[in-house]
């Protein structure tokens, strides 16, 4: 969506507001962030609970949420 701005400038703004359109973005992106990288969510948590070491948890810990 955010593309979009870079084949038609002028109408990107038109359309929605910057500030609904970084919430539409949040909205659509947030599930699938959650249903592919559920697993490694898992795994990762399990390890700090068992105080185990997995290597994503450490990937994770320094900023693979963000």
């Amino acid at each position: 969506m955010t593309m979009g701005a870079d084949l038609r400038p002028d109408a990107s703004t038109q359309l929605i507001s910057p500030r609904a359109l970084q919430w539409l973005e949040f909205a659509l992106a947030t599930p699938a962030v959650l249903w592919g990288g559920w697993p490694l969510f898992v795994r990762s948590w399990r390890s700090l609970v068992n105080r185990s070491q997995y290597v994503q948890t450490h990937r994770l810990g320094h900023g693979g949420f963000a």
